[in-house]
C-alpha cells in the first residue's frame, strides 16, 4: 500500500524460517515458524530494488544533525502521507529508530523522504486485562478495530518528529494528503495486499 502513495518501502517475503543454528539464539523460539524477511536499510546501503532512485540512506540521527546545520531539508508532505498510513493500519510503535531517510539525486537541496522500516506492529489488538492495565502507563499499546483508538497512543512514539516536521504544514496540505489517500488506498487495493500477503 506504500507504494501506492509515493513512499519508499521495501518489501517482506514470507517465509518459513529455517529450525537451524543460522538464526543463533534466537533458533529455539523461531526456528520452523513463518516470519517476514526484508533488507536491513542501513546507511550507505547499495541498490534494493524497491528504492532503486535513492541515492543515499541515512538514519534519523544523521538527519537531525543535516537538517540543523541547515542544508538538508525534509519532505514533509511525505512525512505526513508516511504517518497518516500509519495511523490507518494502527501502526503506534513508529519511533526515530524505525525509520530511514532516503535521498533522490537532483540538483539544489538535499531533500529527504522517510522509508517506513522494521514495521511490526501495524493492526495489532492488544487486548486482555493485562493490556487493558497496562494501556495506562503505555498508552501506545492501542487496540487495532473498526474505530480509531486514542489519536494520543497512535501518535505518542513519533510526537518528537511529528511536532519538528509537520507542525509547518497548514490544514490545506493535510485535506489534501487525507484526499489522496482515500483515493488511492482503495478496499480494492486493501484486498489486493492481503492476498498478497
Amino acid at each position: 500500500m506504500y507504494h501506492s502513495l509515493e513512499i519508499p518501502y521495501p518489501r517482506s517475503t514470507l517465509v518459513s524460517l529455517p529450525d537451524s543454528q543460522s538464526l543463533g539464539d534466537f533458533g529455539k523460539d523461531f526456528g520452523g515458524l513463518p516470519g517476514f524477511l526484508s533488507v536491513e536499510l542501513a546507511p550507505g546501503l547499495g541498490a534494493v530494488p524497491e528504492l532503486l532512485e535513492t541515492v543515499e540512506i541515512i538514519t534519523t540521527e544523521e538527519l537531525w544533525e543535516r537538517t540543523r546545520r541547515g542544508d538538508d531539508v525534509v519532505d514533509a508532505r511525505a512525512y505526513l502521507t508516511a504517518r497518516l498510513m500509519d495511523v490507518l493500519v494502527g501502526d503506534a510503535g513508529v519511533n526515530y529508530s524505525r525509520l530511514r531517510w532516503g535521498r533522490l539525486a537532483g540538483t539544489g537541496p538535499r531533500v529527504w523522504r522517510p522509508i517506513p522500516w522494521d514495521r511490526d506492529q501495524p493492526f495489532t489488538h492488544n487486548d486482555g486485562l493485562a493490556k487493558w492495565y497496562a494501556r495506562f502507563y503505555l498508552p501506545q499499546m492501542v487496540r487495532f478495530g473498526a474505530e480509531y483508538p486514542s489519536i494520543y497512543g497512535l501518535t505518542r512514539m513519533a510526537s518528537v518528529l511529528d511536532r519538528r516536521y509537520l507542525s509547518g504544514l497548514g490544514l490545506p496540505v493535510w485535506d489534501s494528503v487525507v484526499r489522496v489517500i482515500q483515493t488511492r488506498v482503495s478496499d480494492s487495493l486493501i484486498d489486493q495486499s492481503v492476498g498478497r500477503m
